[in-house]
């Protein structure tokens, strides 16, 4: 029930408190009008945030639960099929 969840969230006046401090630091990707934190929309074709491709999962469902752990129908969607773990972890780390 994606959309009804983000409809819930778009009502939460402690969600709209957080989004009035957190929109200033963002480029909305195409938008008129009000902020989400005020109640705008961005008009006909508003967009705060733009479309992304997953690259890569540590093989569990992103938005919703699977029946056992980690997701049994995963396939890495990366050029060398390569995963990783906290024991596995990629050779380079950005800390």
């Amino acid at each position: 029930e994606f959309a009804s969840d983000m409809a819930k969230l778009d009502n939460d006046p402690l969600i709209r408190f957080w989004w009035s401090h957190c929109e200033p630091c963002q480029e909305p990707l195409n938008w008129e009008g009000k902020p989400p934190s005020q109640g705008g929309d961005g008009g006909p074709n508003g967009e705060w945030w733009g479309s992304l491709q997953l690259l890569n999962s540590c093989g569990a469902w992103p938005t919703a639960w699977s029946e056992s752990w980690p997701d049994p129908d995963f396939q890495p969607c990366n050029l060398h099929g390569k995963t990783c773990s906290f024991t596995n972890p990629p050779p380079i780390h950005n800390r």
